[in-house]
């Protein structure tokens, strides 16, 4: 996404290349969090999936290939 600083820390979404994964509460209060996580791509809101679409690995496109095109056709 961008070049990291040296001391930057830097933040992951788990749900980010997961499906049906674990779910737990989040308190780190970040702005972005949504307090609810669960590791699985497709429970993410419409327009975090469509963002995160560049970033998923190519195992994952392959495997959810399905599920990705209906995502691209109902955000049409």
């Amino acid at each position: 996404m961008r070049d990291i600083a040296a001391g930057e820390e830097i933040f992951m979404d788990y749900a980010l290349n997961a499906v049906d994964g674990d779910e737990w509460q989040c308190r780190c209060n970040a702005r972005t969090c949504r307090g609810l996580h669960k590791c699985d791509f497709f429970t993410l809101p419409q327009n975090l999936q469509l963002e995160y679409l560049p970033y998923l690995d190519p195992w994952f496109r392959e495997v959810h290939a399905a599920r990705i095109q209906r995502l691209l056709v109902e955000s049409l």
